[in-house]
């Protein structure tokens, strides 16, 4: 039987208004369990020429049933131990809902 990892997820959401009466976001994290992470591809490690200041870390996160009401665009998600995603908090203030 496969057994999956606990991950964390961490979202923005709407917040109160600040004190100047703007929209504000807070962060939100919930733990995940069962989550099953598979190894991102490792063709492109055959050469450390090719990347000698850094490197790529990929994992393709498997989410049990029950998530549906998450949309994971723009969120990160820790996993053993480091986070990862792509999100800046500022984006969410100046697109979607919170533009003006």
């Amino acid at each position: 039987m496969i057994t999956g990892e606990k991950v964390t997820l961490e979202i923005y959401a709407e917040g109160p208004p600040d004190a100047m009466g703007d929209p504000s976001v807070v962060a939100v994290t919930e733990d995940i369990e069962n989550v099953l992470v598979e190894p991102g591809a490792t063709d492109n490690l055959s050469s450390v020429s090719n990347r000698p200041d850094g490197d790529i870390a990929e994992y393709k996160l498997h989410i049990p049933k029950g998530y549906e009401r998450y949309v994971f665009r723009g969120c990160r998600f820790k996993v053993r131990g480091e986070w990862m995603g792509s999100y800046r908090k500022s984006d969410l203030l100046h697109s979607g809902k919170y533009a003006r």
